[in-house]
């Protein structure tokens, strides 16, 4: 994500990316018994915590610089 808005002009540093995901969160969306978003279910789904590794959604802030410069 940080090198596609870096390929569209944003400055790496003024580019901050984050993400969410495990591999439960993945296989409960992407199962396709769950053809809607599915309910959680604590006892089925267990804790939801983030895997740094398995990302499952990510997004970005960007702050593009002036044309004339960085912005002051």
């Amino acid at each position: 994500m940080k090198y596609l808005l870096a390929d569209a002009g944003f400055a790496l540093e003024d580019i901050k990316t984050w993400s969410w995901g495990n591999r439960t969160a993945a296989r409960a969306n992407l199962t396709p018994e769950h053809l809607k978003f599915p309910v959680y279910n604590p006892f089925l789904h267990g804790d939801l915590k983030n895997d740094p590794l398995f990302p499952v959604q990510v997004w970005a802030l960007a702050r593009r610089q002036a044309a004339n410069g960085p912005e002051a």
